[in-house]
């Protein structure tokens, strides 16, 4: 009768682990859509872009550095103005990458900052729009802020995707 208790619990054990192992892969990245480049380039902001920069920032950034609603480039660290290669590499991974269950629930996170930005430049050179990310918390919030939306779906390694896509921009974080 011992044995039988023992088994039950460790099936009950081994179901539990397993269902929570199913739970944290549906929030795995994974290629989701199948947007062409030109489909991507459509939506917003990139529709409203003349050229695309990624700035990092120095170290203890509390948020983007703005002036009168342009770009304080005094707080600037580096910048980069992305290629058509990049952007499309970039809009990729905003709009084609995402998870199963197309949305991810987030804890609330204590760190704050901003490591880098993706900043949308009009042809007027004004600053479209602009996406903070910020590495040390371990999340990202694709929130373009002048719009006051979110762009593409969330998933684990999307931080990880865009701190490498960042990295071979050449972008010193």
């Amino acid at each position: 009768m011992k044995h039988l208790l023992v088994i039950f619990i460790l099936l009950i054990i081994v179901l539990t682990v397993k269902s929570q192992v199913g739970e944290a892969q549906k929030y795995d990245c994974l290629q989701l859509n199948k947007l062409t480049s030109k489909q991507r380039l459509t939506n917003y902001p990139f529709n409203k872009a003349h050229r695309i920069l990624l700035l990092s920032f120095p170290e203890k950034t509390l948020s983007f550095p703005l002036l009168n609603g342009s770009v304080d480039w005094e707080n600037v660290k580096d910048s980069v103005t992305l290629n058509d290669d990049e952007i499309d590499s970039l809009s990729n991974i905003l709009f084609n990458v995402g998870c199963r269950a197309n949305k991810i629930v987030k804890n609330i996170s204590t760190a704050v900052g901003v490591d880098i930005a993706i900043i949308f430049i009009g042809s007027s050179n004004d600053l479209v729009d602009y996406i903070e990310i910020c590495f040390g918390c371990g999340e990202v919030d694709l929130y373009v802020s002048k719009r006051s939306k979110t762009i593409g779906i969330t998933c684990n390694q999307k931080l990880n995707k865009l701190k490498q896509f960042s990295q071979a921009c050449a972008l010193r974080l």
